[in-house]
């Protein structure tokens, strides 16, 4: 957990390697999941997750000044996703909910349908700050924008096939 764990290619090829055949030499079902910032993404990087069966999660923020704003690389990221999905490996996207973002949720189950017409499964998680949020009413007032806002896109997503997620209502 932390950091991009692409950056360790090699070390994440050995593991998917050596995981697989430990799994395939005791009869267990393995479910691997691997999320990226998806600046790293390349042909041979894909082909060789697709060859492991490794499911990919993006963190992206969908919409361009958000995701610039809160991680940058907005053009390289959204490139290497339609990269994904041209090679047949269909991501998911985790996306950071933030006062930048919060009443934008809608929008961005938009842009995804437009833009990823393929992807079909979202997340969005609200930040949790002491430096977004100084107070605790600032912090309430968010959250409450953030439950109002999620449940329509909710609803938004579901129209498209698409489902969306949030790891606080999911616990």
């Amino acid at each position: 957990g932390g950091g991009e764990p692409l950056i360790s290619w090699e070390k994440l090829k050995f593991l998917f390697d050596y995981s697989r055949k430990k799994a395939d030499e005791q009869d267990f079902s393995l479910d691997i999941f691997l999320m990226t910032n998806g600046t790293l993404l390349t042909s041979d990087i894909i082909r060789e997750l697709k060859k492991y069966e490794i499911n990919v999660g993006v963190s992206f923020e969908i919409l361009p000044d958000v995701q610039n704003s809160q991680r940058g690389h907005y053009e390289e990221v959204s490139k290497n996703i339609q990269l994904l999905l041209y090679m047949g490996l269909v991501p998911s996207i985790s996306s950071v909910i933030t006062p930048l973002n919060v009443d934008r949720m809608e929008e961005m189950v938009d842009k995804v349908v437009t833009s990823y017409p393929s992807i079909r499964h979202l997340n969005f998680d609200p930040a949790m700050s002491n430096t977004l949020f100084p107070s605790t009413e600032k912090l309430e007032a968010f959250y409450r924008k953030f439950t109002r806002n999620f449940f329509v896109a909710k609803e938004t997503s579901s129209k498209y096939g698409i489902t969306l997620d949030c790891n606080i209502v999911r616990k």
